[in-house]
């Protein structure tokens, strides 16, 4: 014989299992997708460098005889939080002598060899390295002189 105290404990246990199942399923889908797609924490940026021939920032190219090259590395971080394509301009004098362009996933690096062909006039140029991507990325430009002479 069962009696209506047992019947309504046995009902409340049952609801309460019940609950505690679904509030850990819910808990468990919210730490799936937190995991699959972690909240941004920080401000997007773009990291920007010019490196010398041996990756570091101490030794550049700042005298060539016309024509000779020096080798600067661009190093690029993408902290964007998406995708970005990157263009590089390279320009002695606000002339642009080359291009290039690269796409980086979100939170990639990478460093690229750039040959800089000094003119065949000598004088003091100014190498101006300009990265641009998309709306998002603010473009930013790094340079350093070079002084192209006969004897350099």
């Amino acid at each position: 014989m069962t009696t209506s105290h047992s019947t309504d404990r046995e009902t409340i246990t049952r609801a309460l299992t019940v609950g505690l199942a679904a509030v850990l399923i819910v808990s468990l889908v919210g730490v799936v997708a937190l995991a699959a797609a972690p909240p941004t924490t920080t401000e997007p940026t773009t990291e920007f460098a010019l490196l010398d021939g041996n990756r570091s920032a101490a030794d550049y190219p700042t005298e060539l005889a016309p024509g000779e090259t020096g080798e600067v590395w661009v190093e690029i971080g993408n902290h964007e939080h998406q995708p970005i394509a990157y263009d590089v301009a390279v320009a002695w004098n606000g002339t642009v002598t080359q291009t290039f362009g690269t796409t980086l996933v979100a939170g990639a690096a990478g460093q690229r060899p750039t040959r800089l062909v000094a003119p065949s006039d000598p004088g003091l140029y100014r190498v101006t390295v300009s990265l641009s991507g998309n709306a998002s990325v603010e473009s930013m430009e790094t340079r350093l002189y070079v002084d192209v002479g006969e004897e350099n």
